[in-house]
């Protein structure tokens, strides 16, 4: 149960997801549309005085994550494709390679930090430290 924010599209997944505010866990939902069935409406109407746009940026990471990806036209691309998603900011500095500033909440960092390493040593995460350290730890984990 919740109340629907937005409708986002990720060009990665080629799917279209429902953000929404739950009222039962008091945090912001991502659902993928394809998989909703029997939708019906409630009646429930909102109480907060924030309105549920209001409510899921206070959920969002207070620092976002700045990275660099260094390497070739194609990584940038598949870079786009891959943050599609999230709120990216996205700027060349030099040739052959890009800074990101990508805006998140924090349920969603696991699956951040696996498209991150994904790009190996070409991603370069620069803050926060949240996510460096979880970096580093996965990393440890391997070796």
């Amino acid at each position: 149960k919740g109340f629907p924010v937005r409708i986002e599209y990720s060009v990665f997944d080629d799917r279209f997801r429902l953000s929404l505010w739950s009222s039962d866990e008091s945090r912001p939902i991502k659902i993928n549309i394809s998989s909703m069935y029997d939708i019906s409406e409630t009646g429930r109407t909102w109480k907060n005085p924030l309105a549920p746009q209001k409510m899921m940026e206070t959920k969002l990471s207070p620092e976002p994550i700045r990275m660099t990806l260094t390497g070739k036209d194609h990584q940038f691309e598949r870079a786009l494709y891959s943050f599609s998603m999230y709120d990216t900011v996205i700027e060349r500095t030099v040739e052959n390679e890009c800074s990101f500033t990508l805006r998140y909440y924090g349920f969603d960092l696991p699956e951040i930090i696996d498209k991150i390493m994904s790009f190996g040593p070409a991603m370069q995460v620069l803050s926060p430290s949240e996510a460096i350290d979880r970096i580093r730890e996965r990393l440890t984990a391997w070796n």
